[in-house]
């Protein structure tokens, strides 16, 4: 991701949480070694405490370009707009994060990301709307 489009998704983000006060990030890696997702995502979600003190309402979007695989972590405090079981359904990482259509493949990797978290900004949107 070049420093302009890691700048304009950091000002999204940062608007996002500006408004709602739930804290969206975006980590993009390399590898975890050999170390599952799951496991590595947990302890850097816990590690770098996301979200609100006392509300835990942060969301992260793990990206391993190299071991191509994708993790969203969630904090207790956001589990009613996007439980675990949502965010680790295969179903809802494929929406989230397919491969870009014919029209959109000409779009930078950063633009997926964008997408992504749009889409999970929507579903958190909807899913506080339907309460």
């Amino acid at each position: 991701m070049s420093p302009q489009s890691a700048d304009a998704l950091n000002r999204r983000l940062e608007s996002y949480e500006q408004q709602s006060g739930h804290q969206i990030l975006v980590y993009i890696g390399q590898t975890t070694d050999g170390v599952p997702i799951e496991d590595w995502a947990v302890r850097a979600f816990e590690n770098w405490k996301v979200g609100r003190k006392g509300m835990d309402d942060g969301l992260v979007l793990f990206i391993m370009a190299q071991d191509r695989r994708l993790r969203i972590e969630v904090g207790y405090g956001l589990e009613g707009q996007i439980p675990d079981a949502l965010a680790s359904f295969p179903e809802f990482r494929r929406r989230t994060a397919t491969a870009p259509s014919p029209r959109e493949s000409t779009r930078s990797p950063a633009w997926s990301v964008v997408r992504v978290c749009h889409r999970l900004r929507s579903v958190e949107t909807l899913a506080s709307v339907a309460r």
